[in-house]
């Protein structure tokens, strides 16, 4: 996957988590690019992936102008190739289809809107979830204080920097708040979770290891103009989980950084080896090893009697 990434022809599908991550971010950092970029509907999304796909291609035919009613064949062929199998009964695959039309419109009518305005459709029910996430974090003072500040800088444009290795990079911090009488940034990160933000979020963050993006955001920050500035991290998470909603902020240890430099090197060097040599099937010690790993002890700095 790293390799499909690396050349471009990999491209992550949009989970509704990720969508949720990034609805709250635009909204709570860039609230008029959010209204600029959804637009709110009450409707019921459709069921499945498969109703959903027959559905916009309904859609389709409406913005083109052309008329549902009298285009019967036209969606029986869109249900058909939506559900990737003949439907031998026509007639009755039709009236399932025109049912599914019929009690689907404010889906449809609400979408039609959207792709009007060239905006993107947001349920009702996802948009009151973001806006009392927000009102989660503003409701805590050390997050307010943090999004408030007058230092306070968001980056509109993802910087762009060296690695040691040579490989042109690109990172894209949330917040970072700049004290340049003393030459020192406080960089904010903002991350969404579905655990509790008083512990379940600790283990969270170590085990899709945070640690590392907040020290590949360190790199970047430092190599824009901030080199000789000390840096502090701090996140601020809030729960996603309906009627929940609660919120914390947290800060990072240093040690925790230094970890993620390096891990971050590690990393950036297999790149490097596997960008040079083409090879990105396998970890890079199976290439320059004798094609067996070492099995990770858990036990090596044990002292035995």
């Amino acid at each position: 996957m790293a390799g499909l990434m690396y050349k471009g022809l990999f491209k992550q599908e949009e989970t509704a988590a990720m969508r949720i991550g990034s609805m709250f971010h635009l909204i709570l950092l860039e609230a008029d690019k959010y209204v600029d970029k959804y637009i709110v509907s009450d409707f019921e999304k459709p069921k499945s992936p498969q109703m959903e796909s027959f559905l916009d291609e309904v859609i389709k035919l409406k913005i083109n102008g052309l008329s549902i009613d009298s285009s019967a064949d036209k969606i029986y062929e869109l249900y058909s190739l939506s559900y990737k199998r003949p439907i031998s009964k026509k007639d009755s695959a039709t009236n399932e289809a025109y049912d599914a039309i019929k009690s689907n419109m404010a889906y449809i009518n609400a979408k039609v809107e959207a792709l009007s305005q060239k905006k993107e459709i947001v349920p009702e029910i996802e948009h009151n979830m973001v806006c009392r996430m927000v009102e989660s974090v503003f409701s805590n003072r050390a997050a307010k204080s943090l999004l408030e500040s007058r230092d306070s800088k968001f980056i509109e444009q993802p910087l762009l920097f060296k690695s040691a290795q040579g490989i042109q990079c690109k990172a894209k911090p949330d917040l970072f708040i700049v004290n340049e009488e003393s030459e020192e940034i406080t960089l904010v990160d903002i991350k969404t979770c579905k655990e509790n933000v008083l512990g379940g979020f600790v283990s969270e963050f170590y085990k899709r290891k945070y640690y590392r993006q907040l020290a590949f955001y360190n790199e970047a920050i430092k190599m824009n103009g901030y080199d000789s500035y000390d840096i502090y991290h701090k996140i601020i998470v809030v729960n996603k989980e309906e009627n929940i909603y609660d919120s914390a902020v947290y800060n990072i240890n240093a040690h925790d950084i230094q970890r993620g430099k390096q891990e971050a090197y590690d990393l950036l060097t297999q790149i490097t080896y596997s960008i040079i040599n083409d090879c990105w099937d396998f970890p890079v010690n199976y290439y320059t090893g004798n094609g067996a790993y070492d099995m990770p002890s858990k036990f090596e700095k044990q002292n035995y009697v």
